[in-house]
């Protein structure tokens, strides 16, 4: 059985043209972009987040007589997972049930059905089936934000296992694990439980195909964090700029995470070009 797996992060600026395909992607096969599927369900396509931001902090504004501070997140974006069983209207009922369960505004959501990859063997393309979905996350009666705690995080992902019927993937032990992180920590343990499995009984033929979403997953992750680090340090060099200094560390901390998906990677090659010989 497939696993299942959650995440959700602040909106980017490009969110909406990556999910509406209004942007140029490498890593997206378009011949099979017409099986995408998007829905606005609240504004309507017309408004951008830019303006639905503004709106919502007109609102925290209005409640609570003060601005919203700089650092508060005003919409949010999730991704889950779904597998070839599930039709759009499946993965649809998902996202509004949801909304109706934990009293969040959901405002779209976007089916993508054209990133995978190509497995080598068969030439045939092996979709990574996620869908993205945009929340607000201010509370428009009081004017506050939504703080998830560890538990409510951890109801969410068993949420999303057991409506789409899927294996419940592993659980962040923060509240808001970076997705690189998160991707690298599920796809470690799976390469731990294969080996498992794999040494007791001398098995020759090494079952990578649930990993495969995984990869592909990590694959647009990648695509989408590119990282100039050289090109910063030569900015900081001569500065003595707070803000450009705390953007180096955490752009320090991102490579750290890449080091770590690269070495989980590395395993999973050499677990895989074990296969067709005894260990």
């Amino acid at each position: 059985m497939a696993k299942s797996f959650f995440h959700f992060q602040e909106v980017k600026d490009n969110s909406r043209e990556h999910n509406l395909r209004k942007c140029e992607l490498n890593y997206v096969f378009k011949e099979y972009s017409h099986l995408n599927a998007s829905k606005f369900t609240k504004y309507g396509s017309e408004n951008s987040h830019l303006k639905i931001i503004e709106d919502l902090k007109s609102i925290v504004k209005e409640k609570t007589g003060r601005s919203a501070q700089k650092k508060s997140i005003q919409l949010q974006e999730g991704l889950f997972l779904f597998n070839k069983n599930h039709t759009n209207e499946d993965v649809g009922k998902v996202v509004i049930d949801f909304k109706a369960k934990f009293g969040v505004e959901v405002i779209e959501y976007h089916i993508h059905r054209d990133e995978g990859y190509i497995d080598k063997k068969t030439g045939k393309f092996n979709p990574n089936l996620h869908c993205h979905f945009v929340f607000e996350n201010i509370d428009r009666k009081t004017g506050k934000s939504h703080r998830f705690s560890k538990e409510k995080l951890v109801e969410f992902q068993t949420y999303f296992a057991e409506a789409l019927s899927m294996e419940r993937g592993i659980t962040s032990n923060r509240e808001h694990l970076n997705c690189l992180e998160f991707v690298s920590k599920v796809r470690t343990q799976e390469y731990e439980d294969y080996k498992q499995k794999l040494e007791p009984t001398h098995k020759n033929n090494v079952r990578l195909a649930e990993l495969d979403l995984y990869s592909s997953l990590l694959i647009s992750l990648h695509n989408e964090k590119k990282l100039n680090i050289h090109a910063l340090k030569l900015n900081i060099a001569n500065s003595n700029n707070d803000n450009l200094k705390a953007k180096y560390e955490k752009l320090k901390e991102k490579q750290r995470i890449l080091e770590q998906v690269e070495a989980a990677e590395k395993k999973i090659e050499r677990l895989a070009a074990k296969k067709g010989r005894k260990i």
